[in-house]
């Protein structure tokens, strides 16, 4: 039987094939590293990684809505900032008459509606004691405090002598002359915002730490001259009922003047 020829040109289609399907290959390779040089690959996010996108979002989204605050809209805004339930904070306070010029500190422990402030006055130290409804003033811890009732339109801020951000909220439209939002760089790059208000020749400058929802720094200038100026040097954000707050409320001799 004659054998039959084989076909020589099959193997080499065949080689041709795959090596211009190799080449194909190694130049979408080549292509695809090059493409990588420019382009940045995203891998899936830990979970770590999310959530401090999220928050760097979330901050984001926080500093674009208050990046539009104005004097038109700066009291809407304010109003829905809250203080925290419990904080202990300190402010040093600087009052200029003429060339005099005199430095106390402020203390401040609340939780819920009672409030202790201590004034340091050189070696005078006055302390207010209150629940909202009672309130308790010594001076040094030597001497008798004295007990009074409250009337309903004395506030814990009255009584500590520090301007608030919640009293900007009751000035008319018209004394607001600017509000911004602003970086606190003293306080670590805190959120903030800046509202400037006019009575007369009276000026007063209010800084709002957006964090914590308390006022951060105060002053207040007449014809141009500054007067007064508050500016808080330390806070702790605390729990009601903290640990730290324990025996805070009480007279100098340990007993409560609002138990019940």
């Amino acid at each position: 039987m004659e054998k039959t020829p084989k076909n020589l040109k099959t193997p080499a289609i065949v080689a041709a094939a795959a090596l211009a399907v190799i080449l194909l290959l190694v130049g979408i390779f080549v292509n695809s590293v090059q493409k990588g040089k420019r382009e940045t690959i995203e891998l899936p996010e830990s979970s770590a990684s999310s959530q401090q996108a999220a928050g760097s979002a979330a901050s984001s989204s926080r500093q674009e809505g208050f990046a539009e605050v104005t004097p038109d809209n700066v009291q809407s805004i304010l109003k829905s900032v809250s203080r925290p339930d419990a904080y202990h904070q300190t402010f040093s306070i600087l009052t200029t008459d003429g060339a005099a010029e005199k430095t106390v500190t402020a203390e401040l422990w609340v939780s819920g509606k009672k409030m202790r402030a201590e004034i340091t006055d050189g070696s005078d130290v006055k302390t207010i004691l209150t629940d909202g409804k009672t309130l308790c003033i010594w001076y040094n811890d030597d001497q008798k405090p004295v007990t009074l009732a409250l009337g309903a339109d004395v506030t814990q801020d009255d009584l500590a002598g520090i301007p608030t951000y919640e009293q900007l909220l009751d000035l008319p439209r018209s004394a607001i002359r600017d509000a911004s939002f602003v970086t606190l760089e003293e306080d670590g790059n805190q959120e903030g915002g800046f509202v400037y208000s006019a009575s007369g020749a009276q000026r007063q400058d209010d800084w709002i730490s957006l964090g914590s929802g308390l006022l951060y720094k105060h002053t207040t200038l007449a014809d141009g001259v500054q007067v007064y100026a508050a500016q808080q040097t330390s806070l702790e954000t605390l729990m009601d009922g903290d640990e730290s707050l324990s025996g805070v409320f009480l007279l100098p001799d340990k007993t409560d003047p609002f138990a019940k």
